[in-house]
């Protein structure tokens, strides 16, 4: 049979990545980067600095449809959205650095 690793913290990830960019004060800002490429540098970033879960199994397995809404502990929430958090300061930190660009030219406003 074959077999398949699926991670069982990505939902996690993407979860509270959605959550953060929708309601944190950070959509005040103007971002250098369109937001699906922000929100993609901040699953790289998460994924490099939590502990992910995974899980092997079968292809055949019923099982991988529901792995999406397999439960995920308090903590672990928590931890990914600080790791999140961090990431966002960073790139925050980072484009600080750049040279500033005209309104016109910046990516995404969130309203």
């Amino acid at each position: 049979m074959a077999k398949s690793i699926i991670n069982l913290t990505m939902p996690v990830i993407l979860e509270e990545i959605d959550s953060i960019l929708e309601s944190e004060p950070y959509c005040t800002q103007i971002y250098l980067l369109p937001l699906a490429e922000l929100r993609r540098t901040l699953v790289v970033y998460a994924l490099s600095n939590v502990c992910c879960r995974i899980r092997e199994i079968d292809r055949t397995d019923k099982d991988i449809i529901s792995f999406r809404s397999s439960p995920s502990a308090l903590e672990e929430h928590l931890q990914v959205e600080a790791v999140i958090l961090q990431g966002i300061q960073y790139l925050l930190y980072e484009a600080e650095k750049l040279p500033s660009l005209p309104l016109s030219q910046s990516s995404v406003l969130c309203a």
